[in-house]
């Protein structure tokens, strides 16, 4: 009885500390209690004790990457992007993230495992790769400056490079051959409106009369037309709503066909409303086949002038017919904008006014990509210049 004694008396003799974590609603102090062994191992006890809780609310430091990322996205994302992108972020954590990490303790993440998941989505491309990133980024971010976890291992998270990307701009033998459908093809404004604007697809299709302001030589970007929700919808970003300047060749194509101001100018066939879905889809078909056929055209008139920048083609049923097609997307005609504003000499700010790129960043990175590109060529160039001026008899 006497030895059990002594062994309560030594428990008893741990240090114990009272700490203020806050004050309830009639300003008395919030008092908790902590305990250890050595002085040391009480004040690492007094720190968890005030990282757990912040102005008298307890935080949830076992918090499950699953609950606190879906209460991140209701929270701080949801209300910042379109309905298009809210789908997209649904789908990627539901998709690929929650399927990775679901039941793992925030705080128990570390930042290799997400690197290496994030390498492992390298095959899914630029999009997606992009919302992952943006996603664990801002939950782990957040956790972070809430006290839910002692570091955030998002810090140094690099996006892998995606193999096969299509980023690139247009050819010189597809550009002829898309100008050519432009200005030749019953529906090609569609491509006119995408070249010369270097607008996202749901804001050229979002274009009415009364965007264009012919007097002044530009055109206002007001809305999208969102196909996930098959309605009118908010811009991607602040930024997205934009005035940009108007290409002579695109105004001199506008103007004889100029209709009222709230009528579409890519129109429903017979609605008279927006493009819907399935009849974009079938049109976007017809006008790549008739690209693919204009550059054969070209190849003929040319006689091969072309021949190292043919253009890319696939195969497709179109009315049951197996034909070629290019292999060109909406976004394509984007990146070969920004391409063009670049040789043009455009400032950067200016040109991520023109695209609506919400951080100037983007366009930086679209520059940078291009200039290291550039910078390949002239220095081919100056590795020809010496052997171009050596006299006859020197050179090999």
């Amino acid at each position: 009885m006497a030895q059990k004694k002594k062994l309560s008396e030594k428990v008893d003799k741990r240090r114990r500390a009272k700490v203020v974590v806050g004050h309830d609603s009639d300003g008395k102090p919030i008092i908790k209690y902590v305990s250890g062994h050595t002085k040391r191992e009480l004040n690492a006890a007094k720190e968890e004790l005030l990282r757990t809780y912040m102005g008298g609310t307890k935080l949830r430091r076992d918090v499950l990457f699953h609950d606190y990322c879906q209460e991140w996205y209701e929270t701080y994302k949801k209300q910042t992007v379109s309905a298009s992108s809210q789908s997209n972020y649904r789908s990627v954590l539901r998709t690929h993230i929650f399927t990775a990490f679901n039941d793992r303790q925030m705080r128990s993440i570390s930042a290799t495992e997400l690197q290496s998941f994030m390498n492992e989505k390298s095959q899914m491309g630029a999009t997606v790769l992009t919302y992952i990133k943006a996603i664990l980024t801002g939950a782990f971010r957040t956790a972070y400056t809430q006290g839910l976890i002692d570091r955030d291992p998002t810090l140094g998270l690099k996006t892998p490079s995606v193999k096969g990307e299509s980023r690139r701009a247009l050819t010189l033998q597809e550009t002829e051959a898309v100008l050519r459908v432009a200005a030749s093809h019953p529906e090609g404004l569609l491509l006119a409106l995408l070249y010369y604007t270097g607008c996202r697809v749901g804001e050229v299709l979002g274009l009415r009369w009364g965007d264009i302001n012919f007097s002044a030589k530009t055109i206002r970007i007001e809305r999208d037309i969102d196909y996930v929700t098959n309605s009118v919808g908010d811009l991607k970003t602040a930024t997205s709503y934009r005035t940009i300047p108007m290409a002579p060749e695109l105004e001199a194509m506008l103007s004889p066909i100029r209709g009222f101001g709230s009528t579409y100018i890519i129109q429903g066939e017979l609605t008279g409303s927006f493009l819907p879905k399935k009849t974009y889809d079938r049109r976007w078909k017809r006008l790549m086949i008739a690209v693919a056929k204009s550059n054969l055209e070209i190849e003929e008139m040319k006689a091969g002038k072309y021949a190292h920048h043919t253009i890319e083609t696939k195969l497709v049923k179109y009315d049951g017919i197996s034909m070629p097609t290019s292999i060109l997307t909406a976004h394509f005609f984007r990146h070969n904008f920004a391409t063009l504003l670049y040789e043009a000499g455009v400032d950067v700010q200016d040109a991520a006014r023109i695209l609506g790129h919400a951080r100037v960043s983007t366009t930086l990175e679209i520059y940078t990509h291009l200039s290291k590109a550039h910078q390949a060529e002239n220095d081919n160039k100056v590795r020809e210049l010496f052997s171009q001026r050596l006299p006859k008899g020197c050179r090999n």
